[in-house]
């Protein structure tokens, strides 16, 4: 059972923040909140003699005739998130809820005199540093928030989109950060001059306090409520089998018996449990619609683009083709128009050929004709005339 209290100190989370001062803020609740399984102890770590610690810690009781039965150190203790949901697309903040229970008797949560106190500082963005305790605390409980009968008070602080942004990409994987104090001031008359064990003397006051930090995971889907019902049903089991092996005392069985604030705890957790379980499965089940939902549109997605691929891939098949077929066309029409150019220019060099011999021929026709020759005479004047048919120009005569 111890191991299961160490679990809860190692996934401790809370955040806080103040939201903006503008009136016009709007503040909502999460759609999904993962919460701890388990309260984690807010104990205060003073060491000796257990009627020593008895007189610092006056709620702290120890039974010297039954060893097994020795109280905690812890007044109070706490269950925050685990993760949770932040989506600022409506609101300008998301209320965080956190659970603070009394581990002690009202009397001494509600004693102004020894007050017992929780200051919580503004939450910081990816960062565990111990700057962390150095800015004021934006959130305190003490004596007057345990008023009624109830050992449960429950709490919610924002988170606020202007300090941490919007982006989801950015969010993914982040996770916001609180440190916060437990503080009690024992009135230093009733220790009867006995203060060494104070941490500090402050107004008349023995003051004792436990700084404590965590982390909680920003989810930007609701995804991880689908499991929780498991989880919660087998933590209920879990719990159910440490009890029915009844290992507190008074009552148990064997010889290591736990005192019986740890079998107190896993009741009063399986009670938060089981009352928790509907709201669980309503989220579990919006979780499932959510995802089907997204899986479907995914798909439609997917089956859309695969259509609309195909229809680019046909279509550029088509195109191709055509291209393809147009310069094919285009090849033969050019083949077609150099092959009737060649045809072309071959008949007119086969023209011009023929024309060129027949010119030939007729040359070497008209070169076999005879020619004749006169001698003509104009007084004193000759002048001989060479032809197929000579004749004298104009004013000769032909020589007889």
């Amino acid at each position: 059972m111890k191991r299961f209290f160490m679990s809860t100190l190692l996934i401790l989370t809370l955040i806080v923040a103040q939201p903006p001062s503008a009136q016009s803020v709007e503040i909502a609740k999460s759609e999904y909140v993962e919460w701890n399984l388990g309260f984690y102890w807010l104990m205060f770590g003073v060491n000796g003699l257990h009627t020593d610690i008895q007189k610092y810690l006056p709620w702290y009781r120890y039974d010297p005739e039954n060893a097994p039965f020795i109280s905690s150190q812890a007044p109070l203790s706490i269950r925050t998130p685990k993760s949770i949901l932040l989506d600022f697309s409506k609101n300008d903040c998301v209320a965080i809820p956190l659970q603070i229970r009394r581990e002690v008797a009202k009397s001494f949560a509600t004693d102004t005199l020894n007050p017992l106190s929780l200051e919580f500082n503004p939450l910081i963005l990816n960062n565990s540093s111990s700057k962390v305790f150095e800015i004021k605390p934006v959130l305190s409980i003490g004596p007057s928030d345990w008023s009624n009968d109830s050992d449960l008070i429950e709490k919610q602080i924002s988170v606020c989109k202007e300090i941490i942004g919007t982006s989801k990409k950015s969010l993914e994987g982040s996770y916001l950060t609180l440190a916060f104090v437990t503080k009690f001031e024992r009135d230093i008359s009733a220790l009867q001059g006995e203060i060494d064990k104070c941490e500090q003397l402050l107004n008349g006051k023995c003051v004792f306090s436990v700084r404590t930090a965590g982390s909680i995971t920003i989810l930007t889907s609701n995804s991880k409520a689908i499991e929780q019902p498991i989880l919660y049903n087998s933590e209920i089991k879990k719990l159910q089998e440490f009890l029915d092996s009844k290992p507190c005392y008074p009552g148990g069985i064997g010889d290591q018996l736990l005192s019986n604030i740890y079998c107190s705890n896993a009741i009063r957790n399986i009670e938060i449990l089981k009352r928790e379980i509907p709201a669980i499965q309503a989220a579990a089940d919006k979780a499932a619609a959510d995802k089907a939902a997204a899986d479907k549109a995914a798909a439609d997605k997917a089956a859309a683009d695969k259509a609309a691929a195909d229809k680019a891939a046909a279509d550029k098949a088509a195109a191709d083709k055509a291209a393809a077929d147009k310069a094919a066309a285009d090849k033969a029409a050019a083949d077609k128009a150099a092959a009737d150019k060649a045809a072309a220019d071959k008949a007119a060099a086969d023209k011009a050929a023929e024309l060129l011999a027949q010119q030939i021929a007729v040359a070497a026709k008209v070169a076999q004709v005879k020619k004749t020759t006169l001698v003509c005479v104009k007084g004193k004047l000759s002048k001989k005339v060479s032809a197929v048919n000579p004749k004298c120009p104009a004013g000769y005569k032909v020589k007889k």
